[in-house]
């Protein structure tokens, strides 16, 4: 018990310091953290189309994927290593322009990137990365025709799906799966009733594939279908938003396995704002309040945490454009940090995902007035180590996380030589404790039982602390 109580004397005076920062109102204020660089991506002006996507590996290290205008708009991904952002194989890999990139890592955390290709007459391609080189997953091309609006993802047997709006099939949906050498229809091609936009691919927990999508057969408002084995059929009514709809995106919930739906509404007077409902089993119901965004969102984006907290994330017209994160706890939505947050003078797109162990990622595009062009950055949302000695505490990294065998511990050159790093349980108990001068160090934790871990770093002048989840 002393133990515990003197950890959180410790958390308590670090919150403290926080506190007295005039930048922060709360030592949860603001605390959104680039991950690598600001801008450690660039090139291309706002008027050039950006496609982004965000997502992660089974052990938690995040993967980005966008239209890479230092290379003709062709696609380019790349990884965070735990100190930078680093290419995954050659940037700008797609034969032509790369339109709606849709980012997934299968069971196996090999990265897939399913996009449009410009230089294949706006064909879909899906491409994975071999360790080595990006490679077409079957011969050619996905679709047909023309195809908008991708959303790849992996069934429970890891196949790979894509769904998409078939311009071969009059703009309806359809859904192609991988079988191992050809690219096969899930159904019927063409399945919806009329044209579809911002099409979502989802699976429940026994496999079977939901598509999410604006419905323009039904006064554009949103549709979901689910696969039964045979037909795709829908789920609920068709067309069941109270308004015409933009960036759907559906997702399961990880803690209950019911179906939400994410997508902004137009009110007739060019206001879109978010909504967020989950399928009751009969009918959608709202998460929270309907319209709950502070004023007219640009570019949402949405995803649920493996404890099932929903998040969206926007750009902000209440706040310039700029970035804003809300999350649904339970009873009502509410900001995740500060509205607003991000940097550049406006916000051209966002996408969100949440890591393994729990932690909200942004990956956005916004405009850097200084140069006049985009840049590309990634931040997260930590709160254990918010406002605390800010400009020496990003010069300290541990990686991977969530960790399986080993951490590892790097410090820039111009952190304190001498420093001790200690290692706490949620009971506070000390479970670890060593010196160092080192610039980076491996510390074995296989046998640690699994769970989240506080480490503290002393060093001369201060503390600080991080923390990370051992699998």
């Amino acid at each position: 018990m002393k133990k515990v109580f003197l950890i959180f004397l410790c958390l308590t005076s670090l919150f403290v310091i926080a506190q007295r920062n005039p930048e922060k109102n709360s030592p949860f204020g603001n605390a959104w953290k680039y991950v690598g660089e600001k801008g450690f991506a660039t090139g291309g002006y706002s008027f050039q189309i950006f496609y982004l996507d965000l997502a992660f590996s089974q052990s938690g290290q995040p993967y980005v994927a966008f239209t890479d205008w230092l290379y003709s708009g062709k696609a380019s991904a790349m990884k965070f290593d735990g100190i930078s952002w680093e290419n995954v194989g050659n940037p700008g890999f797609s034969m032509g322009v790369a339109g709606y990139v849709s980012l997934a890592l299968s069971p196996s955390s090999q990265p897939y990137l399913a996009y449009m290709d410009d230089g294949d007459s706006s064909r879909a391609k899906v491409m994975r990365f071999d360790g080595a080189n990006w490679l077409n997953v079957g011969n050619g091309s996905v679709s047909e025709g023309d195809a908008y609006f991708l959303s790849l993802g992996f069934s429970l047997s890891g196949e790979p799906f894509l769904a998409y709006a078939d311009f071969s099939n009059s703009g309806k949906v359809t859904v192609k799966k991988f079988d191992g050498n050809n690219w096969v229809a899930v159904g019927n091609p063409g399945f919806s009733a009329g044209q579809a936009w911002y099409t979502s691919l989802a699976f429940n927990p026994m496999g079977e594939p939901y598509v999410g999508f604006t419905d323009v057969y039904n006064s554009e408002k949103t549709t979901v279908m689910k696969y039964d084995g045979t037909n795709w059929v829908n789920v609920g009514n068709a067309g069941f938003s109270e308004r015409k709809v933009w960036d759907v995106k559906i997702a399961f919930n990880p803690s209950d396995s019911v179906l939400h739906i994410a997508y902004k509404d137009f009110d007739g007077s060019l206001l879109y704002m978010s909504n967020v409902k989950k399928f009751t089993g009969t009918d959608w119901e709202f998460v929270g309040d309907p319209r709950f965004s502070p004023g007219m969102v640009y570019y949402q984006s949405f995803a649920i945490s493996p404890a099932g907290e929903p998040y969206v994330a926007f750009g902000d017209d209440a706040n310039s454009g700029k970035a804003t994160v809300m999350k649904f706890n339970g009873t009502e939505w509410q900001f995740t940090g500060t509205p607003g947050f991000s940097a550049g003078e406006e916000l051209w797109q966002v996408d969100i995902a949440v890591s393994p162990s729990g932690i909200p990622y942004i990956f956005y595009k916004d405009l850097e007035s200084a140069y006049g062009h985009c840049i590309l950055s990634v931040l997260k949302y930590d709160s254990v180590f918010t406002g605390i000695h800010e400009s020496i505490d990003s010069l300290f990294s541990l990686f991977p996380n969530p960790v399986l065998t080993h951490v590892t511990f790097h410090f820039d050159e111009a952190f304190p030589k001498i420093k001790c790093i200690g290692l706490y349980n949620v009971q506070g108990i000390k479970v670890l404790e060593t010196k160092t001068s080192e610039t980076r160090i491996m510390v074995n934790v296989e046998n640690f039982p699994s769970g989240f871990y506080f480490v503290t770093i002393e060093t001369p002048d201060a503390s600080y602390i991080r923390k990370f989840c051992k699998q």
